[in-house]
């Protein structure tokens, strides 16, 4: 407790001390990935994905693809509502890629977006986060440019795995927020 002394009287409060390590538990788990050439401009708050092979980017996170992935493009277009959309990394050019974060097990929020700001009249959108379907659709018009999709996750294995689904056409994905969820209060 400290002791703090205004004009008017003399009283107590705890000492407001917290370190860095308390507010990230408080926070929980996040990761916002920007998929995205190399050498690109990377959207505020994001941390960049430009293709590589799983491993620690050493931002704090780890992450990447099951093999090289050199299939990213920057669109530097207008319609583009911030560089995250602007931006997008091919997943089934050159082969068919496989994306994983490592988290802890846990339940996660997460949010992929999917789409190009330039070309999408023959694309389909299937992508699967731990093997549940997350996006499976189509732009609905030719002004549509991207699709998304934010549901819950459960990981248990330590790592969030985003595939390619069957339905899939020239499936493109621009960024991902995963976010951990808060526990349940008993």
């Amino acid at each position: 407790m400290r002791k703090i002394r205004t004009p008017e009287k003399l009283y107590t409060r705890p000492a407001l001390i917290e370190s860095l390590e308390d507010r990230r538990l408080l926070a929980g788990f996040t990761a916002l990935i920007d998929f995205q050439p190399a050498g690109v401009h990377t959207q505020s708050g994001y941390k960049a994905d430009t293709g590589a092979v799983f491993g620690d980017r050493g931002n704090g996170l780890t992450y990447g693809w099951n093999a090289t992935n050199n299939n990213g493009v920057d669109r530097n277009s207008k319609k583009s509502f911030n560089q995250a959309y602007d931006t997008f990394i091919h997943m089934q050019k050159n082969g068919s890629f496989t994306w994983e974060l490592a988290v802890p097990n846990g339940s996660y929020d997460v949010r992929i977006i999917a789409g190009d700001a330039v070309f999408n009249s023959d694309d389909f959108y299937h992508i699967l986060a731990q093997g549940q379907t997350a996006i499976n659709s189509r732009q609905t018009n030719i002004h549509q440019h991207w699709i998304g999709s934010n549901q819950p996750i459960t990981v248990t294995d330590g790592r969030l795995t985003i595939s390619n689904g069957v339905n899939a056409v020239n499936n493109k994905i621009a960024f991902i927020e995963v976010r951990e969820r808060p526990p349940t209060a008993p």
